[in-house]
C-alpha cells in the first residue's frame, strides 16, 4: 500500500511540474515589438534591436530577439527602407511564434549604414565556402569568422535579401512603384555562390509588362572574375480592390465600417457593368444588389444608388412654366434612384409621363414630356407663384 502511495505522489509532482514548466514558457515568448523611425546597424547585419525596440517580462527572451538577424547591412554611406510586414516576415521564417510578438510603432523603418571603412578580410583558407565567408551574418562582425555556418540557416535569409533586390528591380524597371510579388526557388549551391555584400549583386534581364513568367539575371564578381546564374521567377501585381470586411445583406446601404481596400492577386477581369470596385469613396451610401459575404471583392453592379422612389408610392411632382411652379402628386408606375428617369400617372387622368427623381419620393417633370401647368392645376395642383 506504501509503494503505491509513493508512486502517485512521485507522477503528481512530474505532471505539476510539466504544467508549470509549459505556463512558464507561454510567458516567457511573449513581447512588444515597436518598429522605429529610423535605425541604424551596428555591423554587417541589420539585426531587430536596431530597428525596434524590444520590450517583454523576460529580459533574456527581449535579449534574444532583439539580437535576431534579419538581413545584410546596407552598404556604408546607403540607406534602404523595411516595411513592418517585412520584418514580421523574416521573423515567422526564423522560425518565431507570430501569435506571442505584438507589434506597433512605424509601417517602414529607414534603415542607414554609417560611413567608414571597414578593416582588410584575410583571404580564407583553401577550403572554405562562401557559406563560411557570410559567417558574418549571424555572428554580426564583418572582419571575423569563428566558424562555417550551417548553409540551411543562412539560405532563407539570402534568398530573401535576392528577392527584395528583384523587387527594386521590378520598381526601377517598370517604372512603377507598387507591391511587386515575386515567388522563385533556386539550388542552394547558387544561394551559397553569391558574395557576402549584397550590394555587389546586380540583377538584369526580365520583359514588360513585367508579370507572370520572367527569367532575370544575378549578376556577382568573385575574385577576379564575373559570374551570374538565371532565376526563373513568377511576379504578379496585385491590385488595390473593395473587400467586405463582413457580411452585407441584400438592400442595405454600405457604409465604412463594411469593406475596405486590399491588395489582391489575381482579380477577376470586368465584364460589363460587373467591375471590381477599386475605390471606397463612391460605394458609400450606395445600396447592395445582393448579399455580399466577408471576403468577396465587391464588384460594381453588386450596388446601386439607394432607390428613393418606389414603384406604387405616391410621388410630389414639381413642373414649372411662365413664372409659375405647379405641385401636384401622381402615382410612381416604377422604382428608381436619384437622378434616374420614373414614370408616373396622374392620380386625376390617369395618364402617364416621364420626370426625373430628385429626391424622396420627389420628381421633376422632364421639359414637354408631363402635364401642361394648366393641366396640372385642372388637376388640383398646387400653383406656386414665383
Amino acid at each position: 500500500m506504501m509503494d503505491r502511495v509513493k508512486r502517485f505522489r512521485a507522477v503528481a509532482m512530474c505532471v505539476a511540474c510539466v504544467v508549470s514548466s509549459m505556463s512558464l514558457s507561454n510567458i516567457a515568448m511573449s513581447a512588444d515589438i515597436a518598429i522605429n523611425a529610423t535605425g541604424t546597424p551596428q555591423g554587417a547585419v541589420v539585426r531587430l534591436g536596431d530597428v525596434a525596440t524590444v520590450s517583454a517580462d523576460n529580459s533574456k527572451e527581449a535579449d534574444r530577439l532583439a539580437a535576431m538577424p534579419l538581413m545584410p547591412a546596407p552598404a556604408p554611406g546607403t540607406k534602404r527602407f523595411i516595411r513592418m510586414r517585412e520584418v514580421q516576415d523574416l521573423l515567422a521564417a526564423r522560425g518565431e511564434n507570430m501569435d506571442q510578438l505584438r507589434f506597433k510603432g512605424e509601417l517602414s523603418v529607414e534603415v542607414a549604414s554609417p560611413e567608414k571603412s571597414a578593416p582588410p578580410v584575410a583571404d580564407p583558407a583553401p577550403g572554405e565556402t562562401q557559406v563560411a565567408r557570410r559567417a558574418a551574418w549571424t555572428s554580426g562582425s564583418s572582419t571575423t569568422v569563428a566558424a562555417a555556418p550551417n548553409s540551411d540557416s543562412i539560405a532563407p535569409q539570402v534568398h530573401d535579401e535576392l528577392g527584395r533586390q528583384i523587387v527594386d528591380y521590378l520598381t526601377h524597371a517598370s517604372g512603377q512603384t507598387a507591391a511587386w510579388r515575386v515567388t522563385f526557388n533556386i539550388p542552394g549551391q547558387q544561394l551559397a555562390s553569391l558574395p557576402a555584400d549584397s550590394s555587389t549583386w546586380k540583377i538584369s534581364g526580365g520583359t514588360s509588362p513585367w508579370t507572370g513568367k520572367q527569367r532575370l539575371l544575378v549578376s556577382f564578381t568573385t575574385g577576379q572574375h564575373v559570374d551570374s546564374f538565371t532565376v526563373p521567377a513568377d511576379v504578379s501585381l496585385p491590385t488595390p480592390v473593395v473587400v467586405a470586411i463582413r457580411p452585407i445583406d441584400r438592400g442595405s446601404v454600405v457604409t465604412a465600417a463594411d469593406v475596405e481596400v486590399q491588395q489582391r492577386d489575381n482579380t477577376p477581369v470586368g465584364a460589363g457593368r460587373s467591375i471590381p470596385l477599386s475605390s471606397i469613396d463612391k460605394l458609400l451610401g450606395m445600396e447592395t444588389t445582393r448579399s455580399i459575404q466577408t471576403g468577396d471583392i465587391v464588384m460594381s453592379d453588386s450596388v446601386q444608388p439607394p432607390v428613393l422612389v418606389k414603384r406604387g408610392d405616391a410621388v410630389t411632382v414639381y413642373a414649372r412654366g411662365g413664372g409659375i411652379q405647379v405641385r401636384t402628386v401622381a402615382k410612381a408606375r416604377e422604382s428608381g434612384s436619384l437622378g434616374q428617369p420614373v414614370q408616373l400617372e396622374s392620380l386625376d387622368t390617369h395618364k402617364t409621363y416621364d420626370a426625373v427623381i430628385t429626391g424622396t419620393r420627389e420628381a421633376v417633370v422632364l421639359a414637354g414630356g408631363g402635364p401642361t401647368v394648366a393641366e396640372a392645376v385642372s388637376g388640383g395642383g398646387n400653383v406656386l407663384r414665383r
